[in-house]
């Protein structure tokens, strides 16, 4: 709003009319692009400014500057990448060593456990079978 009344400090607009600009020039926080910016306000301001419409445009031009100014966005700052962990061949998962002989890995130590319907008695049959 302030924008708007020092841009057309000039002209003899009410508060209402200027609040109604200043609301209109704005699209869900953003200031309109430059055409329809001056699509709207400029059929507001000719009147004003004696049926001039290039006096209005350049009023809208102007008003659109002022905004388009102040609304530059600031950078965000850059994620510092992150490091990624070192790469573990598959056969390493399961014990598989380079100096093995080929074709053969390990064997698994055998866990055993009982499935039992409960999860009360699963952990104490889990823990009686290791």
């Amino acid at each position: 709003l302030a924008a708007c009344a020092e841009i057309f400090s000039g002209l003899d607009l009410d508060d209402d009319t200027l609040e109604y600009i200043s609301m209109g020039i704005m699209d869900d926080g953003s200031v309109l692009p430059l055409d329809e910016l001056v699509d709207f306000v400029v059929p507001l301001l000719e009147e004003q400014c004696a049926g001039d419409s290039d006096k209005a445009a350049a009023l809208a031009n102007a008003l659109h500057t002022k905004l388009a100014l102040k609304e530059v966005p600031t950078p965000k700052p850059k994620a510092k990448p992150v490091a990624q962990p070192k790469a573990i061949p598959l056969g390493g998962l399961l014990g598989y060593s380079p100096d093995s002989p080929a074709g053969e890995l390990p064997e698994a130590p055998a866990k055993k456990v009982a499935l039992v319907k409960t999860a009360g008695t699963l952990k104490e049959e889990v823990k009686a079978a290791k």
